[in-house]
């Protein structure tokens, strides 16, 4: 998404398809300002309830705003607007908000919230065409001699549409050059979209889930980078056309937007044949994997990383993994109720009151599974075909458990001094990377790559490789 300033009228949403002639005389001027990293920005010089000018409070919220830029003419639709400040002056009001969504378009407004739906979305990523990797460029150069250059001619040809059938919607990967000229220069590219349709026209924000957290963070498991919207567009309908549409986008960096085949989890490549599948699963599968995804994603969108607190987002989202697909209790939590009423009786009278609410809430959970527990059945179950792989990658499993918690319980606690198995400061960087990479193994057999494929594919990764070399950190 691009920063942007404009210079504009605004107001507050009067009778629908209400005339653009008549909209000036109860518009104030203002400057809407937009960048992905920090979002919208309204300052207006005078305010929006003409009624009642003078009573505006902090962080009152327009749920909808409208306005129309003076240079270009778009029509702007501002969605969850919040007054930041005000300034009081002799003969008006300075007032700043934030918005939190904006739309643009020619010749139509939104006037509720209720009337931002869409008949589809496209959106392009930071590194869909380096994952896409196709050749659709060609060639041909003639010279009359090996110095001088005859004649060089470039075709372009547009792909097929590649389309993805889910449960309720199609997902569509389509690509398109886009050109600029001077009189010494011309610049083709190619841009990769993914149009999202559903069986009927959705609001706007029932395809957020779809932008903001299945496609990204499935982009960003295959290409190892973090994937950010480079620009979002819906189609209102056939008769009123599209708008552009801009957010703030979190952890956004303005990153190098090349990335190498061999640094990938997999690419398009890998998966065209069973891309439906793969990608269907990578969401069906979200409502439990939901918490390992966040804590495992959250490196990605995090400008500052600290090794210990990664260790343990990381040693939770495994817990997460197991728990939620896989269950693991010694007993169900009927059967436990008794047994935790005994250990509460048997706490002796002598115990203060805030250790006993910590000894009962450490009851509370004692049917289920240890991390150590449900680690051992993601290496000898989960991933049980995998297990050459991880030899490979972790050395001997039972180490590997063994480290990672008793690691994970010195930093929770912080009490006395920490065994000869709790990872040092210099372990930890190369220690957290390969449960990283155990988890992408994890979301590969939740997506059910064969396990083959899966071997294959980390044959091939160079943050694999470079794990495999040494097992000693």
């Amino acid at each position: 998404m691009e920063s942007f300033e404009h210079m504009g009228y605004w107001w507050l949403p009067g009778e629908p398809n209400e005339p653009i002639s008549d909209l000036p005389d109860r518009a104030i001027p203002g400057k809407l300002s937009f960048d992905p990293a920090t979002g919208g920005i309204l300052e207006l010089l005078g305010n929006l309830d003409i009624e009642d000018p003078y009573r505006i409070n902090i962080w009152k919220k327009y749920e909808i705003i409208q306005g129309i830029e003076s240079g270009s003419g778009k029509c702007v639709t501002l969605q969850g607007c919040f007054v930041t400040s005000i300034s009081h002056r002799d003969t008006f009001s300075e007032i700043k908000m934030i918005v939190n969504y904006i739309f643009t378009g020619y010749d139509y407004w939104f006037d509720s919230v209720e009337d931002i739906e869409f008949d589809n979305l496209t959106v392009g990523y930071t590194y869909l065409n380096d994952w896409m990797f196709q050749k659709n460029f060609d060639y041909d150069l003639k010279r009359t001699d090996y110095k001088r250059m005859l004649d060089y001619s470039i075709s372009y040809t547009t792909p097929e549409p590649i389309e993805i059938p889910l449960e309720n919607a199609t997902i569509e990967l389509w690509a398109a050059a886009s050109t600029s000229s001077s009189i010494t220069e011309i610049s083709l590219k190619d841009k990769y979209r993914i149009t999202i349709t559903p069986r009927e026209p959705k609001r706007f924000f029932e395809y957020l889930t779809f932008i903001k957290f299945h496609l990204p963070n499935f982009l960003t498991l295959a290409t190892g980078r973090t994937n950010f919207p480079l620009n979002v567009a819906g189609i209102v309908s056939k008769d009123r056309g599209g708008m552009s549409i801009f957010y703030k986008v979190q952890g956004y960096v303005d990153k190098d937007r090349q990335v190498s085949l061999w640094s990938m989890l997999f690419t398009f490549k890998d998966v065209e044949e069973d891309l439906p599948k793969y990608l269907l699963n990578w969401i069906r599968k979200s409502e439990k994997l939901e918490a390992a995804y966040n804590l495992f994603f959250r490196k990605q969108y995090s400008k500052v990383v600290v090794l210990d607190s990664e260790l343990l987002s990381l040693a939770q989202a495994l817990e997460a993994y197991h728990r939620n697909v896989y269950g693991g209790e010694y007993l169900s939590k009927e059967d436990y109720e008794p047994i935790r009423i005994a250990l509460i009786d048997a706490i002796p009278d002598c115990v203060d009151d805030k250790h006993r609410a910590s000894l009962e809430g450490t009851f509370k959970y004692g049917y289920q599974y240890s991390l150590r527990t449900r680690l051992r059945e993601v290496f000898d179950e989960v991933l049980s075909e995998q297990s050459d792989d991880l030899k490979k990658l972790v050395g001997n499993p039972a180490d590997f458990i063994h480290r990672l918690v008793e690691t994970r319980n010195y930093f929770t606690h912080r009490d006395g001094e920490p065994s000869s198995a709790v990872l040092s400061d210099d372990e930890l960087y190369t220690f957290t990377r390969r449960m990283r990479m155990l988890l992408q193994i994890c979301f590969l057999e939740e997506m059910e790559f064969p396990p083959n494929e899966i071997t294959r594919l980390l044959n091939a990764n160079q943050e694999y490789q470079n794990l495999t070399k040494d097992k000693s950190a």
